[in-house]
């Protein structure tokens, strides 16, 4: 339970506020855009590390009816965007973009050909009023001409191209593309519940209200899903300077000043009642800090036990952007997943109590790092 004297005070709760039997309602649109604009308004830090004036290679304009891909050399976007994570799914099979597609879908993407999890994206970007989306398999050049050299170009941007989308939409309970990023639930299962209880600040005869909240909200809520699962998608959430999270049973909301938002509670819990993995990666006026040293320590356990569909030549890209910032952190050489300051210290390793191991897997022959990494 939450709360001291009066332990309703800041938490956010409104007993007449209906909460929708679906997370696509456009009641969950308008309460996003509220915490977006709140936000910008009111959060400093949050967008201390995006440049609003760079942008992708390629975005999607979701203004009209139908998106289509942009060049934003040749037509300089007129507003932020936002960027994607969704999970893929094993061997997918919709639209991506091609070579031999380019030009079709600079034209017109038809809303019905994409994945309900495409298609639910397009609209809340529209529901926040944002009209650029980046999504990695309809911005990057998957099959054709130039695909290789595309994808080492946004492997490289990757880092920019989170960092400076002004929201990460995080299709979080989604196991593959073709499944909505929308729930069906019971609201009763939602509303946040109060009851009546003494507390030591109490006269004998008097009850105070509290909030019940659920210990395992969070982690429950968008951390163990499909997608939180996936190696890309610790990076892709880390860099982003706000998430919203599509989960399970109802939306969340995570930037640097507000983790513990959600549609329960939709002006945020205190922090100290849930233990939350990072969020925000230091800064360089946290260089030399224990803080910067504990929250990598956090990150590479966090990222080891994510799953890569392709671990022999994803393995260091898919954690390169938040290594490189973490290098100008400790102003440090990294070397093979480690920094130069933690040698020969990090060499040592030992593997959890409750881990199973898998089916030993075949090398493919892809040199990745030496074996001691």
């Amino acid at each position: 339970m939450a709360g001291e004297k009066n332990p309703l005070f800041g938490i956010g709760h409104h007993s007449n506020r209906i909460i929708p039997s679906n997370t696509g309602d456009p009641a969950i649109g308008r309460l996003a855009l509220s915490w977006l604009k709140r936000c910008l308004n009111a959060h400093e830090k949050c967008d201390r590390n995006r440049d609003s004036k760079w942008f992708p290679l390629r975005l999607l304009d979701v203004t009209a009816q139908n998106p289509r891909l942009v060049i934003t050399k040749s037509e300089p976007p007129k507003g932020p965007f936002a960027t994607l994570s969704h999970c893929w799914g094993p061997n997918p099979t919709f639209l991506q973009l091609t070579s031999d597609r380019l030009e079709d879908m600079r034209v017109s993407i038809p809303l019905k050909d994409l994945p309900e999890n495409f298609r639910n994206a397009v609209q809340i970007c529209q529901s926040l009023q944002v009209k650029y989306l980046w999504i990695d398999s309809l911005c990057t050049i998957q099959s054709g001409e130039g695909s290789k050299m595309d994808w080492l170009h946004h492997v490289t941007a990757m880092r920019s191209i989170y960092s400076n989308g002004i929201v990460n939409i995080a299709s979080t309970q989604a196991a593959d593309a073709t499944k909505s990023c929308f729930v069906e639930r019971d609201p009763l299962h939602i509303e946040p519940y109060v009851i009546n209880c003494r507390t030591p600040f109490s006269s004998e005869s008097d009850t105070v209200p509290h909030l019940v909240v659920y210990a395992e909200l969070p982690r429950r809520g968008h951390q163990l899903t499909p997608l939180a699962s996936r190696g890309w998608v610790l990076q892709e959430r880390m860099l982003a300077p706000r998430v919203l999270h599509f989960g399970t049973h109802q939306v969340f909301w995570e930037c640097s000043e507000s983790q513990n938002t959600c549609e329960a509670f939709p002006n945020g819990i205190p922090y100290h009642i849930f233990e939350l993995p990072p969020f925000e990666l230091p800064n360089k006026s946290d260089q030399g800090s224990d803080a910067a040293s504990l929250c990598w320590q956090e990150l590479i356990h966090a990222y080891t036990r994510c799953s890569l569909t392709k671990a022999d030549t994803d393995k260091f890209v898919a954690f390169a952007g938040i290594a490189e910032r973490m290098a100008a952190v400790f102003g440090d050489d990294y070397i093979a997943g480690f920094f130069r300051h933690e040698l020969p210290r990090s060499l040592l390793w030992t593997i959890p109590r409750d881990f199973t191991p898998k089916a030993s897997r075949k090398s493919q022959g892809v040199y990745r790092a030496p074996t001691w990494s």
